[in-house]
């Protein structure tokens, strides 16, 4: 399958990938978002059809006038898998998704070694387990820190106790023989979030995730607060010239030495955290703010409270023009996003 995808012109990439992402659509409405003939639709899908890249089911009403259902077109998700991973202080987390982007397996992994390299070897053995059960087309990873995501390489990740550049991406490739994708954590989650629904190419989204008393370092026992920002601009991740936006201090902290926000106790910190980034939802016209990872926990009166400081910023008459919510996959969002990063490049034009 990986190999008659990628063999596929610009034309039949287009109409693979707009059957991917509108799972059921037809071809008249492939020829309408593509601006394509219809004769020439037909002879790619007649193509894909053949090759079992895709497959037909009868969707929708007949309309008004009776007759034959429209047929439907949906990707083969079953002939492989896409594994989109998480690397947190304390454990790998995998999911498997297959072509369609629908999570087909769960797995996790405590590491033996609490060090960076400790997590690598235990992320390299549950590849290496997945692997043998099923084709693997990709690997997607998203950890906190910065994240050269051209390259691969962790620039720097105080979580993970990378102080010095590595190439992860090259690392993986090397043992496992797969294409391998790095990405921020919170930039899976701008992934997860955009992706995975049916959003405009305009959308502004903010997503946050973060801990507010978990182990933030994999080779100590500091427990704190680490939040960061994934930031989507006109349906594109901003990534910054070193790879380092969305990282982000308290405007509220005068000295280095003191930690990511002034406040001390959880509910001052969560003001604090609304405040900062109100100015940001205010000036960038985010139209999204989405939150996940640990933020789930603090039910509706968290997103009343973004809401509350926004408009108290916004400079002129009614609310900020922003909709705030939870994330849809919770726990699951950087796994998810990274996985989705991988189909995302896999149906690429």
């Amino acid at each position: 399958m990986y190999d008659k995808i990628t063999a596929l012109n610009a034309n039949s990439r287009k109409v693979l990938r707009s059957i991917w992402k509108h799972d059921g659509i037809s071809r008249i409405e492939i020829a309408n978002r593509l601006d394509l003939d219809k004769s020439t639709i037909t002879k790619i899908t007649n193509k894909l059809l053949k090759e079992k890249i895709i497959k037909t089911s009868e969707m929708g009403d007949p309309g008004p006038q009776g007759g034959r259902r429209p047929v439907g077109l949906s990707i083969v998700g079953e002939s492989g898998i896409i594994l989109g991973v998480e690397l947190r202080t304390y454990e790998c987390f995998v999911l498997a998704l297959d072509l369609k982007g629908r999570i087909k397996g769960e797995y996790s992994k405590k590491y033996e070694q609490v060090s960076f390299d400790g997590a690598i070897e235990s992320l390299i053995s549950l590849i290496n387990q997945l692997i043998q059960t099923e084709p693997v087309f990709s690997i997607g990873i998203g950890l906190p820190g910065i994240v050269d995501h051209e390259e691969g390489i962790i620039e720097k990740s105080y979580p993970l106790s990378v102080v010095e550049p590595f190439n992860l991406g090259a690392c993986l490739r090397e043992k496992t023989g797969l294409t391998v994708l790095l990405e921020n954590d919170a930039n899976c989650g701008c992934w997860s979030e955009y992706l995975s629904k049916e959003n405009s190419s305009r959308t502004n989204m903010l997503y946050l995730s973060g801990t507010l008393d978990r182990k933030i370092k994999i080779d100590e026992e500091i427990r704190g607060s680490g939040v960061g920002a994934g930031i989507l601009i006109n349906g594109r991740v901003l990534h910054g010239m070193n790879f380092s936006a969305g990282e982000f201090r308290s405007v509220f902290v005068k000295k280095k030495e003191t930690e990511q926000f002034l406040a001390e106790n959880r509910i001052d910190m969560l003001e604090e955290l609304a405040s900062n980034m109100a100015m940001i939802i205010n000036t960038f016209n985010i139209n999204d703010l989405v939150l996940g990872g640990d933020f789930h926990d603090y039910g509706e009166e968290l997103l009343e409270l973004f809401a509350r400081y926004a408009d108290l910023n916004w400079a002129y008459d009614g609310p900020a023009n922003c909709r705030y919510r939870f994330s849809g996959m919770k726990d699951r969002d950087v796994a998810y996003g990274a996985g989705i990063m991988c189909l995302d490049r896999f149906y690429s034009v």
